[in-house]
């Protein structure tokens, strides 16, 4: 009675066990998980082919963790409009890492302006911001843009400003700090059509 032997080599399976699907791929790097598809295809994110499946080397992914990952021009854009720039870096990264395109405004005027330049295909907007705040900026952009999905990222829930930034039209809310998931979610809710219903 002979037992089977194996002739695999042991380093193999360690390459095997260092290899992440789509799946953990883009939960390694906080991005939709059609983000790491659409990068593989184009070589801008490297990546090995085992079959029909693309599979990536941790190592690869970690190196590339610390860039911004390429965001194509087709990408739906975010417009961040928050008067407090580490405020505005963080939430940009979040946006930029599900792989949307983001552009920031340091307060409502700019954020007028830049809608103007280019309307994007939603807005991240602060309630207390100097020169033109959240309300004021949505009593403005309302006439001219209807139908365009705003965001309120904000520290008072329950203050004045929101209280005037709800009387003029539909709102989603997040509270100050942004927790990364709810930010992921609200975006997927309001820029992918496969998404039913938002869970908070």
């Amino acid at each position: 009675r002979g037992e089977a032997l194996d002739h695999r080599d042991p380093s193999d399976d360690a390459g095997r066990e260092d290899l992440l699907s789509v799946r953990e791929a883009a939960e390694l790097l906080a991005v939709h998980i059609e983000t790491i598809r659409r990068l593989a295809r184009t070589g801008a994110l490297p990546a090995i082919k085992v079959g029909r499946a693309w599979r990536f080397r941790r190592a690869d992914l970690l190196q590339r963790n610390r860039a911004v990952l390429p965001t194509p021009a087709s990408a739906p854009s975010v417009l961040v409009v928050d008067d407090e720039p580490s405020v505005r870096r963080v939430v940009r990264r979040m946006v930029e890492r599900q792989g949307y395109r983001a552009r920031e405004a340091t307060d409502g005027a700019q954020g007028l302006m830049e809608v103007a330049r280019e309307r994007p295909d939603v807005v991240l907007l602060d309630l207390v911001m100097p020169v033109l705040d959240g309300p004021e900026f949505l009593r403005q952009v309302r006439p001219l843009h209807p139908d365009l999905p705003v965001i309120i990222i904000t520290g008072y829930p329950d203050s004045q400003q929101m209280n005037r930034a709800s009387e003029l039209g539909p709102l989603m809310l997040l509270h100050k700090p942004i927790d990364p998931d709810h930010l992921t979610r609200a975006l997927r809710w309001v820029l992918d059509p496969r998404e039913t219903q938002w869970k908070p």
